[in-house]
């Protein structure tokens, strides 16, 4: 296996959000609109303002990924990865992450994803 540099992006990614969202105003803005939109509204906390950077910053990180994805399957293909959204969702409700919001932690969701990683190369 072969490490590019998309998997060395991501890897850095994933560091500086869990350091970023732990540690950060930002951070505890958005676990608190996850929680409760309107408590964090009573709390003072912007929560449009909070919801749009979400937004934005989830877009980059598609972005990055679907850059990475392409670089390990060498083929731009809508039915590249047609199972990956049941793969993903598992690993986060495996690492301890609310379906609900307001949840949860990174290294719970690595934690998940390298279980199902397992799952995944083990059982084939």
């Amino acid at each position: 296996m072969r490490i590019t540099t998309g998997v060395v992006l991501a890897i850095l990614l994933y560091v500086v959000f869990a350091f970023v969202l732990a540690n950060t105003a930002w951070g505890r803005h958005v676990y608190a609109v996850g929680d409760d939109a309107e408590a964090a509204r009573l709390a003072g906390i912007d929560v449009t303002k909070v919801l749009v950077s979400v937004y934005v910053v989830a877009g980059l990180i598609y972005a990055i990924g679907g850059w990475v994805q392409l670089g390990r399957s060498l083929s731009a293909s809508s039915n590249a990865a047609t199972d990956v959204n049941l793969a993903t969702i598992t690993a986060v409700v495996i690492g301890g992450t609310s379906l609900f919001g307001g949840r949860g932690r990174l290294w719970g969701t690595l934690i998940g994803a390298l279980i199902v990683s397992v799952f995944r190369v083990g059982l084939s």
